[in-house]
């Protein structure tokens, strides 16, 4: 059998037939979740202020001006597309498809470059099986676009061979990655201290000037406005010269949510859940590469060192920005998946290049490890482990297999006197841990038949490799990567988008001023050519405050009350989303200033309360 296999590996082309299986699978899950996904508050701000910018109505940075939250390219990229192509959600969504399809591409030549092409075809189908990954880069968001500009980074910069031209446009990139998203910013020195290391000091000089160049070029486009980013991010012991940005009286802000430690910690899991083979690669053997006397080859050294200190403080970066500050707690799972395919490489590297000794040291830590992240990914499904269960009673009920649903939940209440809220966390960790432990069994049986064979084996490997293998294999399950369905909508989100903004076409006329209250995105708004809003309301009530300085707030692309009432007197049209009709609009429009048009069709086919409601001013005369 084994020989078997290995003539069957041996076949000059099926690994890349596989792996062209694998992106057949990919683009598939791409097109299908970018047009099921119900567009999202970051999504719509991309692509209509990217489309505003690029068409000249206005700059990046500018005062009174769309508020700037992110760095240009980020807006500016997606903007230019849609020049081409056509404003709306079908460009920005198959314009990530393509970006995640030439990921995938520059994944597997790096690859295939540091560890052949059967390695090549694990990290392609790691992708391909990871609903995760198809779900966030078929959205508009920038992920996709920092995953497929890091990826190429390494596919020109990470080469045993020195080409100067090509190190040198890698290095472009990551000047271009750190213009398009700030928290890209370690990626280019870290680089730039790689490129010394591996490629020597001519090459890093002529890499280090080009991506210098590429960050001061983009700076002085954007001079001065551009500090308000970096205002925000640097501490002010160390840049006063930036303080006056931070001295804007932007009053207090409305979304300041402040979730409880255990919701941290069941974001950090679900972290975990939904990036499961990159991030235990990464955990499990990131600090082998600081071991020098256990690598041969000093490329693969070099390369892993680099890659596991980009990774740790990329990975560092992102859960302080989510886990512990209260801006978006939840998005960790989604932050990762900036850089989560670089891992991949990482894992391979460590495979390809670690000759370590047997070190009771590592036994302990990847036994440790399997059991800790087993019981966390348990303790990450226990709401899906609780439907689960109930949607199973049910389904005996039904059968007639039992005669009512199983009160599992008052039964280890009433027995052993867990309460509901414990026992609900408890036995889906207490599950994790049991897989955990069939692991570190599984993995101990093939390490002494192994050893027994007088092969060279490491207890520690073999764990980690099976728990990349189990996460592999359930990688399209919801216990790992397709536990993210939050913005899955049976049907075309797409196609509803644009016959929503045909009839708002339709009923609202070019050169109206517009207040908007709409769907979270403002993506209908791309539909509307002549037609403005209040450009705050983009980003809907992550710019809006309580108090502040209303000319000051509204210069740098904030709003509170006091503009607001001032808009409401002023605009032509009034759009609101069904779920956002509150009392207060009630008794607004009652003073007989606005009549009320048909609603809009619904902007996904799965939520009646996506439709807009429409009121017009009333003429008078």
């Amino acid at each position: 059998m084994a020989s078997l296999i290995k003539r069957f590996a041996s076949i000059p082309w099926i690994a890349e037939v596989i792996a062209m299986l694998g992106g057949i699978v990919y683009l598939i899950q791409l097109i299908r979740f970018a047009t099921m996904q119900v567009s999202i508050l970051d999504e719509g701000a991309y692509l209509y202020k990217g489309y505003l910018f690029a068409t000249g109505q206005y700059t990046p940075f500018q005062d009174f001006g769309p508020w700037m939250n992110h760095m240009p390219f980020s807006f500016l990229i997606p903007g230019y597309v849609q020049t081409i192509f056509g404003p709306g959600l079908r460009t920005g969504r198959f314009f990530s498809v393509a970006l995640a399809l030439f990921m995938l591409l520059g994944l597997w030549i790096v690859s295939k470059r540091l560890g052949g092409r059967w390695w090549a075809v694990g990290a392609v189908w790691a992708v391909a099986l990871n609903p995760m990954f198809s779900r966030i880069y078929s959205n508009s968001s920038s992920q996709v676009l920092i995953a497929c500009l890091l990826i190429w980074i390494l596919v020109l910069a990470m080469n045993e061979r020195t080409i100067p031209w090509q190190i040198c446009l890698g290095s472009a990139l990551a000047g271009i990655s750190l213009l398009t998203r700030l928290n890209m910013a370690p990626v280019l020195p870290i680089l730039l201290g790689y490129i010394f290391w591996q490629h020597g000091k001519r090459t890093g000089l002529l890499a280090t000037i080009t991506g210098i160049f590429t960050v001061i070029i983009g700076h002085a486009l954007y001079w001065p406005g551009i500090l308000r980013l970096w205002a925000s991010w640097l501490p002010s012991s160390l840049t006063p010269f930036l303080d006056v940005w931070r001295r804007i009286d932007s009053g207090i802000k409305l979304w300041d949510p402040d979730p409880s430690f255990n919701h941290r910690l069941l974001s950090f899991w679900w972290g975990i859940r939904s990036n499961f083979i990159a991030l235990v690669g990464f955990i499990g053997l990131g600090f082998l590469v600081f071991q020098p006397k256990s690598w041969e080859n000093e490329f693969y050294r070099r390369s892993g060192i680099f890659l596991s200190i980009l990774i740790t403080l990329l990975v560092a970066a992102h859960a302080w920005a989510s886990l512990m500050k209260n801006y978006c707690v939840f998005c960790f799972q989604v932050y990762l998946t900036f850089f989560a395919p670089v891992a991949f490489l990482l894992i391979i590297i460590i495979f390809r290049g670690w000759k370590g000794a047997r070190s009771i040291g590592f036994v302990l830590y990847s036994s440790v490890l399997v059991l800790l992240i087993s019981a966390g990914i348990g303790f990450g499904t226990y709401r899906d482990f609780g439907r689960a269960l109930i949607e199973f009673s049910r389904f005996l009920k039904k059968g007639g297999i039992i005669a009512r649903r199983i009160p599992l939940w008052n039964f280890l209440e009433n027995r052993f006197g867990l309460p509901y809220e414990t026992s609900k966390v408890l036995i889906p960790s207490l599950l994790g841990l049991a897989v955990g432990i069939l692991v570190l069994f599984l993995a101990w049986s093939i390490y002494r038949r192994q050893s027994n064979r007088k092969a060279d084996v490491n207890f520690g490997l073999i764990a980690i490799a099976i728990m990349l293998i189990v996460g592999l294999i359930l990688s399209p399950t919801s216990i790992l990567g397709n536990g993210y369905q939050d913005n899955d909508c049976e049907g075309d989100v797409i196609n509803a988008n644009e016959t929503a903004g045909q009839y708002l076409a339709e009923v609202i006329p070019i050169g109206s001023q517009v207040y908007w209250q709409g769907t979270d995105s403002a993506v209908p708004m791309l539909y509307l050519p002549g037609v403005s809003l209040y450009l705050p309301q983009i980003d809907q009530d992550y710019t809006y405050s309580l108090g502040g300085n209303s000319q000051e707030m509204l210069r740098i692309g904030l709003w509170n009350d006091e503009l607001a009432e001032g808009w409401k007197l002023e605009a032509d049209f009034v759009v609101i989303a069904e779920q956002k009709y509150t009392s207060a609009w009630e008794i607004f429009f009652k003073s007989g200033q606005f009549e009320e048009l048909p609603k809009s069709p619904s902007l996904a086919p799965c939520r009646d309360e996506s439709r807009l409601r429409i009121f017009r001013r009333r003429i008078t005369t």
